[in-house]
């Protein structure tokens, strides 16, 4: 594993663990036939063929299978298919993630103390300027 920052926010700690085959390497379900391979299941039965992994059913589906959202709150309920949600800062805010995302792994979380929009700054373009 490389060495990455941790930092405390209001004393809580995020921490995952990389496991399984890199995305490349991952077993996907066949193109024509639409199914994963024998002695696999999709990790999801709520994303799309593009995004679905296969993972292999002698193992745990919660060990072997990518998050694939998160999601920050202010109210306990997430909106994400069957998320798991915690309490992040004392009934504030919660943090919640999901294998059941239609969308690629999650290969990188990033929290910073600052957002990069200035809330009290509106502009009439597609795009923050900080995203081009």
């Amino acid at each position: 594993m490389m060495p990455f920052a941790m930092h405390t926010f209001d004393d809580n700690i995020i921490c995952g663990k990389r496991g399984g085959n890199s995305f490349v390497n991952a077993t996907r379900p066949d193109y024509n036939t639409k199914k994963c391979p024998t002695g696999t299941a999709p990790c999801s039965n709520f994303t799309s063929l593009e995004n679905t992994i296969c993972y292999d059913t002698s193992m745990s589906r919660n060990s072997s299978c990518p998050i694939t959202g998160f999601e920050f709150t202010s109210v306990k309920k997430s909106n994400m298919t069957n998320a798991v949600t915690m309490d992040f800062v004392s009934n504030k805010s919660w943090f919640s993630f999901s294998r059941d995302v239609d969308a690629l792994p999650a290969t990188k979380l990033k929290v910073e103390a600052e957002s990069c929009m200035d809330a009290d700054v509106q502009i009439n373009a597609v795009a923050f300027p900080t995203e081009l």
